[in-house]
């Protein structure tokens, strides 16, 4: 299933998607009764996961058609946004080449953390900022959503863990990355954290460890990789952070980028106000956004 928040009438509502993906359906209508995506992931049952499909297949409500909502980020204010660090090996072997280095596969799993106020949805804008940056540049990445509550797990009980997937953009103030000795300024601005479109439930991917991502500017194809270049996998990725923090319902974790970044081409090529993002993740979908 692929679930939602949107705004319909000014209110704003979480929902399923059907089928065909050409409606979307209030949760509230088909049964349920959770007031957001947060108290959906760490409330929903089997059964209730069973009730809804039944339903939908039915056709016990009527859907919106899904070009008259509002699509906002699934989870609008997250908890958490962890963000794994070089996690590709196309990704760091270009950074090395950027730094002029010597290419050597990391050892050890780093990570950051996204400061967000509130997630940019699909179709929404990312802020230039251009005020104190302008080298604005992106990461497409597949993002996991974990759905219980998670401490000290191994490797082999991670993946249940997880509730589904999305797609979120790393937008990077590149000069502000190079000045400070660490990432949270560059990588927490306000309004630079796209996530969407939708939450895809973990059951509907069948490899998260074999899917194409990818990511075009204005229609050219920038990024093209796929999730089989991780360094580091989901169920370790998990169990590493669960060894020394509890994560819980709703905190995202988001997996790093393939190589194709505009500190990367030559000469580098930032991002302009105007420009349209299309990130892409297999069996995930579309996250679109514009420069602003």
């Amino acid at each position: 299933m692929k679930f939602a928040t949107y705004m319909y009438n000014s209110e704003e509502s979480i929902g399923v998607l059907s089928n065909c993906g050409t409606e979307i359906y209030s949760i509230n209508e088909l049964g349920l009764d959770y007031k957001n995506m947060v108290d959906l992931i760490k409330g929903i049952t089997e059964q209730e996961r069973k009730r809804l499909k039944k339903n939908i297949a039915d056709k016990i409500c009527s859907g919106l058609p899904i070009d008259e909502v509002v699509l906002l980020a699934p989870i609008p204010k997250p908890r958490d946004i962890i963000s794994v660090s070089q996690n590709y090996v196309s990704h760091v072997k270009e950074t090395c080449h950027i730094n002029g280095i010597e290419y050597i596969r990391p050892k050890h799993c780093s990570y950051f953390w996204r400061r967000v106020n509130r997630a940019v949805a699909h179709n929404g804008n990312i802020s230039l900022h251009a005020g104190i940056s302008s080298m604005m540049d992106y990461e497409v990445e597949l993002a996991v959503v974990i759905g219980k509550e998670c401490s000290r797990v191994t490797e082999k009980e991670a993946m249940d863990y997880v509730f589904g997937y999305t797609i979120s953009n790393d937008i990077t103030a590149r000069d502000i990355q190079k000045t400070l000795t660490q990432y949270a300024y560059a990588k927490g601005l306000d309004d630079t954290t796209p996530l969407g479109p939708y939450i895809v439930t973990a059951d509907e991917i069948v490899d998260p460890h074999n899917l194409n991502i990818s990511l075009k500017v204005n229609g050219e194809l920038r990024q093209n990789g796929n999730t089989d270049d991780f360094i580091f996998n989901i169920p370790y990725v998990i169990s590493d952070l669960s060894k020394g923090m509890t994560l819980f319902p709703g905190d995202v974790i988001i997996t790093g980028t393939p190589s194709g970044i505009g500190a990367g081409m030559i000469p580098p090529v930032y991002l302009k106000k105007g420009d349209v993002i299309e990130s892409v993740v297999e069996g995930v979908g579309i996250l679109r956004n514009i420069m602003d």
